[in-house]
């Protein structure tokens, strides 16, 4: 689930998983929620059910599956290269 950035609205998937719903949400005492809304179908291409919201609230950063030319899901381990002293590296090759 994701809030609308000014707090207005929810995001969230159905519980199949396939379809992204809103919901309103003002703000008072008690808060007054409105009717769900599906907002659009999530492609089978979609891995992971995280999302996040544009500070619009009107786009959505999801992460798609990337397919080689025979349709094989390619799978790559997550890395990271740390790089110590970088200043001094930056000063060497200038």
């Amino acid at each position: 689930m994701q809030w609308h950035p000014d707090g207005s609205e929810l995001f969230y998937f159905s519980l199949e998983g396939r379809t992204l719903k809103s919901v309103a949400i003002k703000n008072s005492t008690p808060p007054e929620v409105g009717e769900p809304i599906d907002l659009f179908e999530i492609p089978e291409s979609i891995g992971r059910r995280e999302f996040d919201v544009a500070r619009d609230g009107q786009r959505f950063l999801m992460v798609q599956i990337a397919k080689d030319a025979t349709e094989r899901q390619i799978w790559q381990k997550p890395s990271v290269a740390v790089i110590e002293n970088w200043f001094e590296e930056f000063r060497r090759s200038r």
